[in-house]
């Protein structure tokens, strides 16, 4: 998003700083509820704590930046709120679903031609 832009406004360069700390404050808050070890493996209950992590930094993404974003908006429904953080969400985890599906698959071709070698 930030390398995107043609123009750098403050509004694109605090969107980008919100969307980072809430994807981190979303992992965080998934490995703090659900985690008993701080340390991070490839073991499948991490991969699982980073999806869950994932679509609950979505969450906290979608409230952060309509948040942000209706400040220059003053009189705004609630439905309207909720759409648009329903519409972030969607996107966050349909692209969180996409990008994993993508690394499970990669890993897979990888172990195919060897370069991984199985255990």
């Amino acid at each position: 998003m930030l390398i995107l832009s043609v123009d750098l406004t403050e509004v694109v360069l605090v969107s980008s700083i919100v969307s980072v700390l809430c994807c981190y404050l979303g992992v965080q808050f998934v490995r703090i509820l659900f985690s008993d070890t701080v340390s991070v493996s490839f073991a499948i209950k991490d991969w699982k704590i980073l999806f869950w992590g994932g679509v609950v930094g979505s969450v906290f993404n979608g409230f952060g930046l309509t948040l942000l974003n209706q400040t220059y908006k003053p009189t705004v429904d609630n439905s309207v709120l909720l759409l648009e953080v329903t519409g972030y969400v969607v996107g966050d985890v349909l692209g969180l679903v996409f990008c994993l599906i993508s690394i499970v698959y990669m890993f897979r071709m990888i172990r195919f031609i060897k370069i991984i070698p199985d255990k």
